[in-house]
């Protein structure tokens, strides 16, 4: 790409720039620069990375926008494609898509990855729970999918429960069950057993003096992150205007 002679510098890369200490804007104004004039990707870190990710999409688009044009790829019915302005300079490559406020792209991304952690939680706590068990020497399924999800989301959705304690409760009434050829004997349902949770406050294990707890200010669900991880994790969060709650 050494013919290229400029590309267009959007609203949005100054917006997230600006927010960033100097250390992590000069890496990310470097590394969008490395990208747009050698298609060279940068390893960044902390603040200066996520900041590249969340405009990584308007990025893309400008290289690919380059490329196809220089290469004689221009879209034969530009105006189907909003992307593609057919007046503008190829050494520019192509037009940003309508942007978004930079803090509410980093506030949608760090949406999408809760919610993406929030369901990996439910599946691997469903998961734990064996799918049958014997009551006398008959063999039987003790789930039902839909409904036992929905439960789980609403017991980590108070602030009683969490992921931690759902699961060593789960692990402790398998351990308490018989167990005939893999499959245990006389386990309940596992609806009946999350209607009817044991006292998960007395099977709690020591106390991790590395481990945080906390929430977000807008939900109750508490959750947990390594010390070691919390102060950047937090931070590259605020971008997005979460603010964590830390819970005794």
């Amino acid at each position: 790409m050494e013919n290229r002679k400029a590309f267009n510098f959007y609203r949005s890369y100054y917006e997230i720039a600006k927010e960033l200490p100097s250390k992590d804007r000069d890496a990310f104004l470097w590394a969008l620069l490395e990208k747009q004039f050698e298609n060279k990707e940068t390893d960044l870190k902390g603040l200066a990375k996520f900041a590249y990710i969340s405009q990584k999409h308007s990025i893309d688009k400008q290289i690919k926008g380059y490329l196809d044009k220089t290469k004689g790829l221009k879209n034969p019915n530009p105006t189907e494609d909003p992307n593609q302005d057919p007046n503008q300079d190829p050494t520019e490559g192509g037009k940003q898509d309508p942007t978004k406020d930079p803090k509410q792209q980093v506030q949608e991304k760090g949406e999408v990855q809760e919610k993406e952690k929030g369901e990996e939680e439910l599946n691997e706590l469903y998961k734990l729970y064996p799918s049958q068990t014997f009551r006398d020497g008959i063999k039987s399924s003790t789930k039902s999918k839909e409904k036992n999800l929905k439960k789980l989301k609403t017991l980590l959705s108070k602030k009683e429960h969490s992921f931690d304690s759902l699961k060593l409760a789960i692990e402790t009434e398998i351990k308490s069950k018989k167990v005939v050829n893999g499959i245990p004997e006389y386990l309940k349902n596992f609806g009946t057993f999350l209607n009817n949770l044991p006292d998960i406050e007395e099977q709690k294990p020591e106390v991790n003096t590395n481990i945080i707890n906390y929430r977000w200010s807008d939900e109750q669900m508490q959750r947990t992150i390594e010390k070691d991880k919390a102060e950047s994790y937090f931070a590259n969060m605020a971008q997005g205007g979460y603010k964590a709650i830390i819970l005794d």
